[in-house]
């Protein structure tokens, strides 16, 4: 479906079913910047960054679409942490809480 995207649509946010990647299945919003007969390149809004698709594992979202929410942080550590600086010995040390 994607294929019949046209220059025009550069910028144009979407939905989509990625089913390729560390999260298959799962939907993502995303910002077209470029397709070509393989690959979609667009800009993660999850994150803000720019990604690679390809294109043979996307899925327009329609309206009947079910599928889970891209998670864009999985596992992530959520103890905090806190960076300090010692100047005289260039140290950097990392503490967790």
């Amino acid at each position: 479906m994607l294929r019949n995207c046209y220059p025009d649509t550069a910028g144009e946010i979407v939905q989509i079913v990625y089913h390729g990647g560390s999260q298959p299945g799962t939907l993502w919003e995303i910002m077209l910047l470029a397709v070509t007969e393989e690959e979609v390149r667009a800009r993660d809004l999850a994150v803000g960054i720019e990604k690679n698709f390809k294109l043979a594992d996307v899925e327009l979202v329609g309206p009947d679409t079910v599928a889970p929410q891209y998670d864009a942080c999985p596992g992530e550590d959520t103890r905090t942490s806190t960076l300090t600086f010692r100047a005289s010995g260039m140290r950097l040390a990392r503490r967790n809480d």
